[in-house]
C-alpha cells in the first residue's frame, strides 16, 4: 500500500475515531438526568431588565450546557416577595436568584448595601472590583455560613429620585415620604425625609394610593418599564450613585452539586450576558430619558451644586455610621476604596 493510501486510511480513521468520541460524549450526556434550578428575579417580566438579564442568563445557561442544567425563571414578587428572596437561596426554596443581597444585609454584614457604593469612580466599578479587586473571595467568604455562593454582579446604571411633587432643593425634601433602602435610605433620612422601606414592586401602587410621595430604586429605564412615570411627575438629578450592581447567588448545596464543567459554565454565561446587558443598557437608558422628557411630561429637577456636596456630605456619614456597627461592611468598603485608588485613581483630584 502507499504512503498516499496509507495518508488517507488514517485520516479516514482519525475521522471515524473524532466521530466516534463525539457520539460516546453525546450519549453520555443525554444520559445524564437534567438538572433543573429554580429562580426568581427581581425584575418584572414586562421590564427588559427581565429580558436581557435573567432571561438571557437561563438561555445561556442551557445553551452552553448543551440542556444540562435548566433555570426554571420566575419575575419579581410571582414566589414570594422580593425582600424574601435572599433568605430562599438560603433555605434551597429557590436554587438560585437576581437580586439584592442587601436584603438579607440585616443578617450578613458584609451583605449590608452591597450593591450600593461609597462613591462614583467609574460606572463599570462594582463588576471590576467583584472579579478583579477581590471582591468575589470576599463576598463569597460573607454568603459560605449562610449556605449561599455569591456567583456574580452584574453593571447597574445610576439612581435618581422620582417624585410627585418639585423638589427644588435639598431643603424641600425634608418632611417627604421617600421610599428608600439601604446607604440611600439613611443618607436621605439625614436630609430629613420620612424614609419608608418596600420591596421594589410595591413602590407603584404605593405611590399611586399617597403612601410615598417620592421614590429611589433603579435607573430610569428599569423605573419606566415599572411605570413609575405614570405615577410621578419629576426626576431629581444629579444621581446619588454610581456603579452600582445586581447580585447573582446560588444555593450552596446546589452549587456544590455541579460538575467543575457546569460551574464554569454558570460563571461564563454570567459574563457573556453582562457584556450584552450593559451594550444594550447604554444607549437604551439615553433614549428613555429623552422620551420622559418629551412624551410624558416629566420635568428633569437638577440640585445646586452646593445642594450636592450636602447630599454627598450626609452619605459619606451614613457609611461611617454603618462601618462603627458592622465590621465586615466596613472591610468591604475599604476594600472597595482601596482598589478604586490603586486601580482607577480615585480621589487623585480627577475622580473624588
Amino acid at each position: 500500500m502507499t504512503f498516499k493510501n496509507n495518508l488517507k486510511l488514517g485520516c479516514a480513521f482519525a475521522v471515524v475515531i473524532f466521530i466516534t468520541t463525539l457520539s460516546w460524549i453525546s450519549i453520555a450526556q443525554s444520559a445524564e438526568k437534567q438538572i433543573v434550578w429554580k429562580m426568581q428575579s427581581v425584575s418584572p417580566v414586562n421590564a427588559k431588565e427581565y429580558k436581557w438579564m435573567p432571561e438571557a442568563f437561563a438561555k445561556n445557561v442551557e445553551l452552553l450546557s448543551g440542556g444540562r442544567l435548566k433555570i426554571e425563571l420566575h419575575p419579581a414578587g410571582s414566589l414570594m416577595k422580593s425582600d424574601q428572596v435572599p433568605e430562599s437561596v438560603s433555605k434551597g426554596v429557590l436554587d438560585c436568584a437576581h437580586t439584592y443581597v442587601s436584603y438579607f444585609g440585616g443578617r450578613v454584614d458584609g451583605f449590608n448595601s452591597a450593591s450600593e457604593w461609597p462613591f462614583d469612580a467609574h460606572p463599570m466599578q462594582a463588576v471590576m472590583w467583584f472579579y478583579e479587586g477581590g471582591g468575589a473571595a470576599m463576598m463569597r467568604e460573607f454568603g459560605k455560613p449562610h449556605n449561599i455562593f455569591f456567583l456574580g454582579v452584574s453593571p447597574f446604571l445610576p439612581e435618581y429620585v422620582h417624585s410627585k411633587k418639585p423638589i427644588e432643593r435639598i431643603s424641600d425634601i425634608k418632611g417627604v415620604k421617600m421610599r428608600a433602602q439601604a446607604i440611600a435610605g439613611d443618607m436621605f433620612k439625614r436630609l430629613g425625609a420620612s424614609v419608608v422601606t418596600m420591596p421594589g414592586e410595591e413602590i407603584y401602587p404605593a405611590l399611586q394610593r399617597g403612601i410615598i410621595d417620592a421614590t429611589e430604586y433603579l435607573s430610569i429605564s428599569p423605573n419606566f418599564d415599572y411605570k413609575i412615570h405614570e405615577v410621578t411627575k419629576y426626576i431629581i438629578g444629579p444621581t446619588y450613585s454610581g456603579g452600582q450592581s445586581i447580585d447573582w447567588i446560588v444555593n450552596l448545596n446546589s452549587w456544590n452539586k455541579l460538575s467543575d464543567d457546569l460551574k464554569l459554565i454558570v460563571e461564563l454565561a454570567l459574563k457573556a450576558t453582562n457584556f450584552d446587558y450593559w451594550n444594550k443598557a447604554v444607549p437604551d437608558e439615553k433614549e428613555v430619558f429623552a422620551t420622559l422628557i418629551t412624551k410624558h411630561n416629566i420635568t428633569y429637577i437638577e440640585w445646586p451644586k452646593e445642594d450636592v456636596k450636602l447630599m454627598y456630605a450626609a452619605r459619606t456619614a451614613a457609611i461611617k455610621e454603618r462601618s462603627a456597627n458592622l465590621p465586615d461592611f466596613k472591610r468591604r468598603v475599604e476594600s472597595q476604596v482601596k482598589w478604586a485608588k490603586e486601580a482607577l485613581g480615585y480621589g487623585t483630584g480627577t475622580i473624588d
